[in-house]
């Protein structure tokens, strides 16, 4: 595969480590890189199954803080899960009368204001704190697919419906206004199955439905009729071989936090707009776009969607039964995770960590996390995607798709667990000579008189063990200003260590002893070394060249992490 290779994503997030330990990017910026990183995403796999619904699940949302996922489905009700323990902490009978097909939470509300659409042609406000009040905002829309939140606002949504319909709702008045309803040029009303606001502009409003162009709309010009004021639609946008076919309707919309539009035909492909191409109307050539090809898009509506805190990769559902990530410079699939016996209509990505959440045809909900490093299986998997798209039997491929077996046969790698934001994983030897081996050599001191006594003298001076990681250099900064002591469970001696609070709390930490040099585990936040005894004997050696030289970047000095 073209692009990052695993053995460099791995060396540049150690580097980032170590950079974030002596202060010289900030934590942020740190966990950033890990959740945008591709060994993340190569080594998802199904964490557990959320099991309540009687029907198919149509729509996922994270809260804010990600630790709840509410999901809507075709037996009318919204179940709110705990998804980390894999629990119901509560479900409710919405009152609709056919599918749900669209349940967000609202911002600003503490998680207790939902809203929800139906086939029903409904939209209903659910308040959790008045004891689970339903109320229903409108009725008679058609079947309504995709609402969209103004960005920032607790009370302020558009909604889209089958009948052409646009309607801007406001959860502090009693009546919704119709924006308008769109026509073809042969006066014909579009169903409308897709709708997305701009972040970069939320002025900005973009529906789509069963043709083959996306209207986009500044809603400052928008009146209250029910017709299109001729100067409200700013941009029109279609790709070139689809132009004046009808055959390919839209499915999915998608902005981008730099602006760019996603575009995902039914029958067709995912396009990618660039920001300067969603202006006017615009018929943009094929090769002026990036295309994310390769799943299958004809039974089902389904939603397309950006992954990664800088929206990085692209994803979306397969009537194959699989989740396909695509990278999204390039366009390179990199994962088609089997979500569903039939069909994956909907994924979740989660707002803080590098977690999944995706639904389809099958009645349960498929929560995804790092699991294990298994880059072999890759191509593996999208060949078998390609087959069952192509009418081959797919009985075998419970037993050939990775992500459906819960541990991996490779003992040797060591598992990136949920819910902790840590690096790609490496091998036991790998992972922890990489941190050893800064530890290792002749002339890494520190002078900070916390290390205690210094390294009994060895025969071979090559192997002369130290006290403490590399960025022990760094012991005068303010941020190694937490003291531990410890008494050694091999021979011990007591002994007292400087190290940096957050790393404490957020990271993984080694101390060594003074006395017999074993290095302990004191934490490990970060799921490195969860398989490893709590502590290595100093004739731990790394196995590679005993020369001083960096890793992590190129010829970058700012990614270089020191190694011996």
């Amino acid at each position: 595969m073209k692009g990052i290779s695993p053995r460099n994503d791995t060396r540049r997030g150690i580097a980032n480590l170590w950079r974030r330990e002596v202060g010289s990017i900030a934590p942020r910026t740190f966990a950033d890189s890990i959740r945008a990183s591709e060994g993340i995403f190569r080594c998802l796999g199904i964490e557990r199954k959320l099991k309540e619904h009687r029907g198919c699940v149509n729509t996922l949302c994270f809260s804010t803080d990600g630790n709840i996922l509410l999901s809507g489905s075709d037996d009318q009700k919204i179940i709110l899960w705990d998804w980390q323990v894999g629990s119901s902490k509560f479900s409710l009978h919405t009152g609709h009368t056919n599918n749900i097909l669209n349940a967000q939470f609202m911002p600003w509300s503490n998680d207790s204001s939902i809203i929800t659409c139906s086939a029903d042609g409904e939209v209903r406000h659910v308040h959790l704190s008045d004891g689970a009040t339903v109320k229903v905002l409108a009725k008679q829309l058609g079947a309504v697919h995709k609402m969209a939140i103004e960005p920032g606002s607790a009370n302020t949504f558009y909604a889209c419906s089958e009948y052409g319909f646009v309607t801007h709702f406001d959860l502090r008045t009693n009546e919704p206004t119709k924006l308008f309803t769109i026509i073809d040029s042969s006066t014909f009303v579009i169903s409308l199955y897709a709708i997305a606001i701009d972040p970069t502009n939320p002025n900005l409003l973009a529906v789509a439905g069963t043709e083959e162009f996306t209207r986009i709309y500044d809603i400052r010009k928008l009146g209250g009729s029910n017709t299109t004021p001729s100067n409200s639609m700013v941009a029109c946008v279609s790709p070139t071989q689809l132009s004046g076919s009808n055959a390919d309707g839209i499915t999915g919309l998608a902005y981008s936090n730099t602006g760019e539009l996603l575009i995902s035909y039914s029958c067709n492909d995912i396009y990618l707009f660039p920001r300067e191409q969603v202006s006017g109307f615009v018929i943009s050539d094929r090769s002026e776009l990036k295309v994310y090809k390769g799943h299958s898009n004809r039974k089902t509506v389904k939603g397309v969607y950006f992954l990664g805190p800088s929206c990085e990769y692209v994803t979306s559902g397969s009537d194959s039964g699989h989740a396909f990530i695509w990278r999204k410079r390039d366009g390179e699939i990199l994962r088609a995770l089997k979500g569903d016996r039939f069909v994956v209509n909907c994924i979740e990505p989660h707002p803080l960590l590098s977690v999944l959440a995706t639904s389809g045809i099958d009645k349960d909900v498929k929560v995804w996390s790092p699991q294990s490093f298994e880059v072999e299986h890759n191509k593996k998997e999208v060949e078998i995607a390609a087959e069952t798209m192509d009418g081959a039997s797919s009985s075998d491929d419970k037993k050939d798709d990775p992500d459906l077996h819960s541990e991996s046969k490779n003992t040797d790698i060591v598992p990136v667990f949920n819910r902790q934001l840590s690096i790609s994983p490496l091998s036991k030897d790998a992972a922890m000579g990489l941190v050893l081996s800064a530890a290792t050599g002749r002339g890494w001191t520190t002078g900070s008189g916390m290390e205690g006594p210094p390294a009994p003298a060895e025969s071979d001076s090559t192997n002369q063990m130290v006290s403490t990681f590399p960025w022990s250099l760094f012991t005068k900064s303010p941020r190694r200003r937490m003291r531990v002591a410890f008494t050694c469970n091999v021979c011990g001696q007591r002994t007292t260590r400087a190290i940096n609070p957050h790393a404490y709390t957020d990271g993984t930490v080694f101390v060594q002893c003074c006395g017999c040099n074993v290095f302990h585990k004191l934490v490990d936040n970060l799921n490195l070394f969860h398989e490893m005894k709590c502590y290595v004997n100093p004739s731990f050696r790394y196995k590679g060249s005993s020369s001083f030289g960096f890793i992590g970047g190129e010829e970058d000095d700012d990614n270089a992490f020191p190694k011996l």
